[in-house]
């Protein structure tokens, strides 16, 4: 007699992505991303978009190939370590201002950070394969809106998070785990081989505290990185 397995029924499934367009705000010192129509008919017969992009551009995995030179690249993971099915949601995102807050087009976020920020999970972290960093930034790039004040995590922190050997993936609604033009916590990060980043995510606030995740780059050859549509599976 063959056994059936039994299938999940999801109840929720939520988009964590930005959408790619023109006039989204990127990273501050990378290019702007351009998509232009074009048409390969001569009648225009056809509906076909350039892209001129970073494959850090929008909501997007980090390889370790983006910081080591011997690191692995994207086209290097099988397709399953793409789907992190125990995920933790860390809602690090401020109900009012203190030190470690910042404020901008109107919404408060969390600017750094800490391990004291993690220590209410420490219990949790022990049984997951990825977290996300919910800072409330995701509000701000939503509008289109960046600055170089945006969350990272402090050493302390990205050391803590490094230290759980069941961790394989870290997700934040930020632009970079990392200070701009700082590479510490990539660089903690990717000492253990295996794992990647998930930066730029939106719509953090609308997750349960527990999920799966699914993020699949562009199968691009040493890839060291790829925009993606990231999507939370909640039952």
């Amino acid at each position: 007699m063959i056994e059936r397995k039994k299938v999940v029924q999801y109840t929720n499934i939520i988009d964590l992505s930005l959408k790619l367009h023109n006039d989204m705000a990127v990273y501050p010192s990378d290019p702007p991303i351009n998509i232009t129509q074009r048409s390969s008919m001569p009648d225009d017969s056809v509906n076909m978009l350039e892209l001129n992009m970073s494959t850090h551009h929008g909501t997007h995995i980090d390889a370790p190939f983006h910081q080591l030179a011997d690191g692995q690249s994207l086209d290097e993971f099988p397709p399953h370590k793409f789907v992190v099915g125990r995920t933790l949601k860390l809602d690090l995102a401020p109900e009012e201002a203190d030190p470690n807050t910042n404020q901008k087009e109107g919404v408060l976020y969390r600017q750094l950070i800490t391990a004291a920020d993690l220590d209410t999970y420490t219990e949790r972290l022990a049984w997951v394969e990825g977290v996300v960093l919910h800072t409330g930034y995701g509000r701000v790039l939503l509008k289109n809106r960046v600055d170089r004040d945006y969350p990272r995590l402090d050493i302390a922190a990205a050391e803590m998070l490094a230290d759980f050997k069941n961790l394989k993936v870290i997700g934040i609604d930020s632009l970079s785990v990392d200070a701009m033009g700082e590479h510490k916590v990539h660089h903690i990060w990717f000492a253990e081989p295996d794992r990647w980043l998930v930066e730029s995510m939106v719509c953090l606030d609308q997750l349960p505290l527990s999920f799966t995740l699914c993020c699949f780059p562009l199968l691009i050859e040493n890839a060291d990185g790829s925009p993606c549509r990231a999507i939370a599976f909640c039952d």
